[in-house]
């Protein structure tokens, strides 16, 4: 098993910069063989293209975004859920593309 935990997040911008801080806090930390722990913050292409390239088995993205729920509200997606509405899904690309929020799909 290979899995990829990265965090996703804006440096300096608050509760955005979550991913960011998780994942250094997480580098702190042992694991076992097959784990890597990555800042996924960069352009959203390119990590997209590594994770398909590096086929991992799991996936654990962490990030933070305003999505009007109350401060502090841990949400999780997995694939085996309902995909979110294609409006959702929409703007979530919209944001990775232009760089207009922490981009993850809640």
């Amino acid at each position: 098993m290979y899995t990829l935990i990265g965090g996703i997040g804006y440096a300096w911008q608050g509760d955005l910069a979550f991913g960011t801080t998780v994942v250094e806090a997480l580098r702190g930390l042992a694991w076992p063989a097959g784990v890597e722990i990555a800042d996924l913050s960069h352009n959203p292409i390119t990590v997209f293209q590594q994770i398909r390239a590096q086929r991992y088995t799991q996936l654990i993205l962490i990030g933070a975004v305003q999505r009007g729920r109350p401060p502090g509200t841990l949400f999780t997606y997995r694939p085996t859920d309902a995909l979110p509405h294609v409006d959702e899904i929409q703007a979530r690309i919209v944001e990775s593309g232009s760089g207009s929020s922490a981009w993850t799909i809640s």
